[in-house]
């Protein structure tokens, strides 16, 4: 579990520097990842999510199962061991379970989602920037 939150804080750490940056460094991830290894990432963040078992049975369709069991393989060593580390965790309730112990892996996922869904194009990252800004106003509004 050490290992699987080294690498995952390692990913987060980088996406939000690119999310903070510029154009060119989110450029440059993108292209260390691989713009066809984003939705595998993605689908795999939603998977392991699910902890009913049943549940995860109906999403996890062969073309999803296809794209994931793909040799996962980018210019970023740590992305490669997190994946590695979640789809090894894929049809394990046990393993999904211990993941689960952290009160926070659930948001830690969503986030994570969000941010690769912005990474993928510019359009996607101002998006991703105006529902932040609009959370923070309506966060405002109910401290008022």
């Amino acid at each position: 579990m050490k290992k699987y939150q080294e690498n995952y804080e390692s990913v987060r750490d980088d996406l939000q520097e690119a999310i903070d940056g510029n154009p060119n460094q989110r450029d440059e991830l993108r292209k260390r990842i691989g713009d066809d290894r984003i939705e595998p990432l993605r689908w795999l963040l939603q998977l392991v999510k699910q902890k009913d078992m049943n549940k995860f049975n109906k999403m996890y369709k062969p073309k999803v199962k296809k794209s994931i069991q793909k040799n996962f393989s980018s210019k970023h060593n740590s992305l490669n061991k997190f994946y590695k580390d979640l789809r090894n965790c894929l049809g394990n309730s046990d393993k999904i379970e211990e993941l689960h112990t952290n009160p926070w892996f659930h948001h830690q996922m969503s986030d994570m989602n969000s941010k690769l869904t912005a990474l993928k194009s510019e359009e996607n990252y101002t998006q991703y920037i105006d529902r932040k800004e609009g959370l923070k106003d309506i966060l405002k509004d109910f401290e008022k």
